[in-house]
């Protein structure tokens, strides 16, 4: 009976053994800070390397971007999360004040936003409200027009923030998740490269930058 024991705790060692040792995968640390983790298919000395991401898209990157390439366990399901849009996270912020945030899965700052939004609306309403009721004229006006100016505050600073921080917190949840991303605002992935499209702005003009990776 102990030898029974003996022999069934050993066989479950060595597999538990040999299910850790495989329980490791490739990653490559990109010089935008990007990170990618899959399986490395293609490496060339100083030329290029190609790596297959986890949900099968393969992506080749230049030696001279690369950092630095380790083996690391296995992240689990975290692997597998569904990379976030930049561009729908912005879409979705200009309908409706922090619904940016809700699909990127920050829901306190979105919950911040959207009541920033709807006090400050409702403090402009309230304050246009009493001008045309007032019955002490234009005293009293002017005193409510003073009273509307936090509530124009509250929602255009939560409208701008959210309009902002949308994209730039969908970018870095990406990277955050081990997700490849180079950090665009609107990044559309291929099997063979990637195309990005940033705003460029400057004191004389405004204009969008359009970014090709092979």
């Amino acid at each position: 009976m102990v030898r029974v024991v003996l022999v069934t705790v050993a066989m479950v060692c060595a597999a538990v053994t040999q299910v850790s040792a495989g329980q490791m995968e490739d990653v490559v640390y990109l010089e935008n800070g990007g990170i990618v983790r899959g399986t490395i298919l293609e490496q060339i000395p100083d030329k290029s390397l190609k790596i297959k991401r986890g949900d099968g898209k393969e992506f080749k990157y230049r030696m001279r971007d690369i950092v630095r390439i380790t083996r690391e366990p296995v992240l689990g399901s975290r692997t597998f999360i569904q990379k976030k849009n930049p561009m729908v996270a912005l879409g979705l912020s200009f309908p409706i004040v922090g619904s940016g945030q809700f699909y990127n899965g920050e829901y306190t700052k979105g919950v911040v936003q959207m009541g920033a939004a709807i006090v400050g609306l409702g403090l402009v309403l309230s304050a246009g409200g009493d001008n045309v009721d007032s019955p002490e004229g234009n005293l009293d006006a002017d005193k409510d027009d003073w009273r509307s100016i936090p509530g124009y505050v509250l929602f255009v600073g939560g409208a701008i923030w959210s309009l902002i921080d949308a994209p730039m917190s969908a970018n870095r949840i990406n990277r955050q998740n081990r997700l490849a991303s180079h950090g665009h605002l609107i990044e559309l992935d291929g099997d063979r490269a990637t195309a990005g499209i940033d705003p460029v702005t400057s004191y004389k003009r405004l204009g969008t930058l359009f970014t090709l990776r092979f």
